[in-house]
């Protein structure tokens, strides 16, 4: 699809014509652009390339070029997307399944169908794929278990994996650490002492999966030991390593404001860790030197105040801050690390004093962090 059919219809009420701002700049020397011509219900999901973004507006794949302003959407529909680190492959799911789409035309594969996992009282998840973008994991969840499997785009054919630790359950992908190697959080089904009761967990733990070595139980080994009440669990992986959030009290994260982030080894060994309160959402940098995550400091009506901060050597710079709605997504790193991205929604008083959700989507740069 071209842009223009994305676009709201002639006469709709537009964002600008809303009195509100949901974006305040705290800091001279960075700059915040909102980009205005975005479709409505537009989230970012990540870079595209240096100048490019990508995202779903509702469930429309859509790919924008920051230099000309002008962004464009392949006629399918998707519920999640997940673009290859490479930019040639897209991963999305629909009531028809998961699908593989080479984005220059030269095929298109389904991996797998809703409709015999619904039947069992599955759910199709999302798509992460490997950092050389020749492998794909996707899965499907259940209530306390999850199917994964692990697409070869040379052989066509999707492994599945054996990811089953005694006393474990509700694991969840993390990442790729390498071409061969993935992480997985899990939680601990019984306390320590192997007493038990019902509960989403009382630990949380990492765990690898090597697929150089196999698929076999053996080769998937927690690489973390929390103690009861202790919760470590992935944001992301990579070549850096792991990058982590470790909290204390109940497994849902709630008890308390603050949490530790840092970075460990594949095989569990921490690099460095710090504390930060009321984090909504948080990436780190390709060089591995600066944080940048949202972080809450309030509440106005139906929207939550927030700040986009950044913490490099130690300190933090207030970006900017903002109003947030149901939805968010981000911040996500340029793959220079020149620049971040984030997209939210707000609710918005209309003149006739009903509220809306209206969508926003920033992208800051600054030399005091490159």
């Amino acid at each position: 699809l071209e842009g223009d059919e994305l676009l709201p219809e002639e006469g709709e009420e537009r964002e600008e014509d809303v009195e509100f701002e949901a974006v305040k700049p705290l800091d001279t020397i960075s700059q915040v652009i909102i980009i205005e011509d975005l479709p409505r219900y537009f989230l970012a999901g990540g870079w595209a390339g240096s100048e490019n973004i990508f995202g779903l507006s509702g469930t429309s794949p859509v790919f924008y070029n920051l230099n000309n302003k002008s962004f464009s959407s392949p006629e399918l529909t998707a519920w999640s997307a997940s673009l290859s680190p490479d930019g040639q492959k897209l991963f999305y799911t629909n009531e028809e399944g998961a699908h593989l789409l080479h984005l220059n035309g030269s095929g298109h594969h389904h991996l797998g169908s809703n409709k015999e996992k619904e039947m069992d009282g599955g759910f199709l998840g999302g798509g992460l794929w490997s950092l050389d973008s020749k492998h794909l994991l996707f899965w499907y969840g259940y209530e306390w278990d999850t199917e994964f499997y692990v697409y070869s785009l040379e052989s066509g054919e999707a492994l599945p994996l054996q990811t089953q630790l005694e006393g474990y359950f509700l694991t969840s992908p993390v990442g790729w650490a390498d071409e061969q190697r993935l992480v997985f959080n899990s939680r601990a089904s019984r306390k320590k002492d192997g007493t038990q009761e019902y509960s989403f967990g009382y630990r949380s733990d990492l765990a690898l999966y090597d697929l150089a070595a196999g698929n076999s139980k053996g080769n998937y080994k927690k690489i973390t030991d929390a103690d009861d009440g202790e919760f470590i669990e992935g944001i992301s992986a990579g070549a850096y390593g792991i990058f982590y959030r470790r909290w204390f009290g109940d497994a849902d994260g709630s008890t308390g404001a603050a949490a530790y982030y840092g970075v460990m080894g594949a095989e569990g060994g921490r690099h460095w860790e710090e504390k930060i309160e009321n984090v909504m959402g948080i990436s780190l940098s390709p060089d591995r030197t600066t944080l940048a995550y949202l972080a809450k400091t309030g509440q106005e009506g139906v929207n939550s105040r927030a700040k986009l901060v950044v913490k490099t050597q130690g300190k933090p710079l207030e970006l900017a801050e903002l109003y947030l709605g149901s939805s968010w997504s981000g911040p996500y790193w340029s793959p220079r690390g020149d620049k971040i991205l984030l997209s939210f929604s707000a609710s918005v008083e209309g003149k006739d004093k009903s509220y809306s959700e209206q969508y926003y989507t920033i992208v800051v740069s600054s030399s005091l962090w490159h």
